[in-house]
């Protein structure tokens, strides 16, 4: 049950006031006319004890005359005494109404003055009333605005849950059509997959087979080109003292031109083996370039090379496809230089958190920086046979050894100041 005053608190409380407010004026009118009532009674009162005093001096007079005049008669005299007493008595009775009446205008006016402060206080309580009154519903509107306000958000909060169900059933529709889709794409995957791995096995059987054609075919064509060789050393040996120059020159052309296609044959049969597949595992490079260095001894001391190598690191790869890579490398570094120049070969390494970038530096004939991507091509050549012997195949085998480990091969170059290789390998 709420303890607020209502409208009809306030109505009552007013009334009450009106009310306090009527009697007090009825008392004051009352007290006024005790007061006039009195104020008349001590006129009345003044006037009798006038009276009262005239009759005293009369009597007085009357005394005087009688004492001096014998002859009048003393009846007036006893007379005039009377009626001077009767006037003090009138005149004593007239000022007791007056003071009781006084008396009664004080009440009456004491009265009025209780029943003006309680018709004060009924006002002050009225007004105070009336004040809660209107803070109360001042609060009931603020109230009223409030929930107004909280049923336009709740509305509105409603509207957004409406949006966000409709969004959500959108979602799970297109949730359900994109699990179709990756279920028929998994689909795809596993047939691709399964695809995949009949390949494999496919390239594995031909990669064997390849192996194995390289092998026979690779002995098959070195078989012809070391019988040449050997007749042609016979023929010379046995006609010796019977050949002309033309003819040495001949015969040398010929055991010449036999070992260049040995060579080459070599060199695409390597080429052809880097891309099988083989064992990684961590490589100190290290440990490779010493390798190299040794392999390369009698090369490196006929050419009085100066070779510097720095502190490698140990990358992830294949041991024996990397020492082919980097003989390549030096052996190029060794070949293409002024015949007075000695060699210098700088060996370094950067590496960061991923990969690891080795740097081969050489201080050669170096080649127009136009053709540094044609040099990493098979076959390809930037000079004679007759002046720098070759089969054009080294480079091209580094480059295919490179993106074998997940790497790259660059080169950069100034004619007539030397070369730059550097190998991007990850660690």
């Amino acid at each position: 049950m709420s303890c607020k005053p209502g409208t009809g608190s306030v109505q009552n409380a007013e009334q009450d006031a009106l009310e306090a407010k009527a009697r007090a004026q009825v008392a004051e009118n009352d007290a006024a006319e005790a007061i006039i009532n009195a104020e008349t009674a001590n006129t009345s009162s003044s006037e009798a004890i006038e009276k009262a005093e005239n009759a005293a001096k009369s009597a007085e007079s009357s005394n005087q005359f009688v004492a001096s005049n014998e002859e009048k008669p003393l009846a007036q005299a006893g007379h005039a005494i009377l009626e001077a007493k009767e006037a003090i008595q009138v005149a004593e009775s007239a000022r007791s109404q007056a003071e009781c009446a006084r008396n009664k205008a004080e009440e009456a006016r004491f009265l009025a003055e209780s029943a003006r402060n309680q018709a004060e206080d009924a006002r002050a309580g009225a007004e105070g009333t009336r004040t809660e009154a209107e803070e109360i519903r001042g609060s009931e509107e603020e109230a009223r605005i409030k929930a107004l306000e909280v049923k336009r958000k709740a509305e509105e909060a409603k509207t957004q849950a409406e949006a966000a169900l409709r969004n959500s059933e959108i979602a799970i529709a297109e949730s359900q059509q994109a699990c179709a889709e990756a279920e028929r794409a998994r689909d795809k995957a596993l047939a691709a997959a399964r695809g995949l791995k009949v390949y494999a096995s496919s390239l594995e059987v031909i990669n064997k087979d390849l192996d194995q054609f390289a092998t026979v075919a690779s002995h098959d064509l070195q078989a012809p080109l070391r019988k040449v060789r050997i007749f042609s050393e016979l023929v010379e040996q046995e006609v010796e003292n019977r050949l002309t120059d033309d003819s040495r020159d001949a015969l040398q052309r010929i055991r010449v031109s036999a070992q260049s296609m040995q060579d080459l044959i070599n060199d695409l049969l390597a080429l052809a083996r880097v891309s099988y597949h083989e064992r990684f595992e961590p490589v100190d490079l290290s440990e490779v370039m010493s390798a190299v260095i040794s392999k390369l001894d009698d090369q490196i001391v006929q050419k009085q090379a100066v070779i510097r190598i720095e502190l490698l690191a140990v990358v992830f790869g294949n041991c024996s496809q990397l020492q082919q890579l980097f003989q390549n490398l030096i052996e190029n570094a060794l070949k293409y230089h002024a015949k007075e120049a000695v060699p210098q070969i700088r060996i370094s390494s950067t590496c960061g958190e991923q990969v690891c970038h080795i740097i081969v530096e050489d201080k050669g004939i170096g080649f127009d920086q136009a053709h540094a991507e044609h040099i990493f091509k098979t076959f390809a050549r930037l000079h004679g046979v007759s002046q720098f012997p070759g089969s054009g195949v080294g480079l091209a085998i580094c480059k295919r050894i490179a993106e074998r480990h997940g790497g790259d091969i660059t080169a950069t170059s100034v004619p007539g100041e030397g070369s730059v290789f550097t190998v991007t390998l990850p660690l």
